[in-house]
């Protein structure tokens, strides 16, 4: 019989590392700052979002040592 309840939907989870979790701020500021180049001229509130973003995670991944 299946399980039927609260959690019986979700996946299992992982244990990411330090180095785990680096990686993915690292790929999130990449694709943050492709989106910026994507757009271009075109739409400058947009990517000075995206790039304002990126700079905070490029703070938070210099301040843990990366």
């Amino acid at each position: 019989m299946p399980d039927i309840g609260v959690g019986s939907t979700e996946a299992e989870r992982c244990d990411l590392t330090s180095r785990d979790v680096l990686d993915i701020v690292q790929h999130e500021i990449d694709e943050l700052s492709r989106a910026a180049s994507l757009l271009g001229d075109g739409q400058p509130e947009s990517v000075a979002r995206l790039r304002h973003q990126a700079a905070i995670l490029t703070v938070v991944l210099a301040k843990a040592g990366h």
